[in-house]
């Protein structure tokens, strides 16, 4: 009998972490059937590329319009911003647009990608450990605290054996943020730090379990 490829979904295939969760995936049987990306000139390799550009509500109702059903057995969602840490400065003009991008619309996709799950498919909210711990950045922290209780809550009712859970990374080893954040302020700190193999194998390893966890790694 043909082997039947397990298809994958990255929502934010251009993202610092995502190359080596592709390749992890493929490594295990894993088919890489889409991506999304919202710059151009971040795509890599010859994969199935979509533009999906969430501050806009056409491109995203049009991407959801064009989803098979039924069809992952995985989906990956890893997109997110800041405003900064000077939150004194931000107006409400900007804040709305961040809210209504980063909460009302990141929420409104995953609602509608569980239809595009196969009976005992996987959505995996990328979130931040800025969700669980105080930050300076108090914006970022507040969009990555909502999708992932609502993600947990969405694992009360998702159907059947479908499953969803958030992983919840500090500092990644190896990412433009930890160069931004000072790289030899840390060097001590690389073993503790979150890396994107260990986030690799978290996604593949995990089974019914992991329904409604978030799973914090590094510091």
């Amino acid at each position: 009998m043909p082997i039947v490829m397990k298809q994958v979904l990255v929502i934010g295939g251009t993202a610092s972490i995502a190359k080596k969760i592709v390749e992890e995936l493929e490594i295990n049987g894993y088919s890489i059937h889409l991506m999304t990306f919202r710059q151009k000139n971040k795509i890599y390799g010859n994969y199935n590329w979509v533009e999906l550009d969430l501050e806009k509500q056409e491109s995203l109702k049009e991407f959801i319009s064009n989803l098979p059903k039924s069809f992952y057995s995985k989906i990956i969602i890893n997109v997110g911003n800041s405003l900064g840490n000077n939150y004194k400065e931000i107006g409400i003009e900007k804040l709305d647009s961040f809210f209504s991008t980063y909460l009302s619309h990141y929420l409104y996709m995953i609602t509608k990608l569980v239809e595009s799950l196969v009976e005992d498919g996987h959505i995996v909210s990328m979130s931040s450990i800025a969700a669980n711990r105080a930050i300076p950045d108090i914006y970022y922290s507040a969009a990555k605290a909502g999708v992932q209780a609502a993600v947990k809550s969405l694992s009360s009712n998702i159907g059947g054996n479908k499953v969803s859970y958030s992983i919840a990374p500090g500092l990644i080893y190896d990412t433009p943020a930890m160069y931004h954040n000072n790289y030899d302020d840390y060097k001590d700190q690389i073993p503790y730090m979150a890396t994107k193999e260990k986030i690799a194998e978290i996604i593949i390893k995990a089974d019914i379990s992991y329904n409604g966890k978030v799973i914090e790694i590094g510091y």
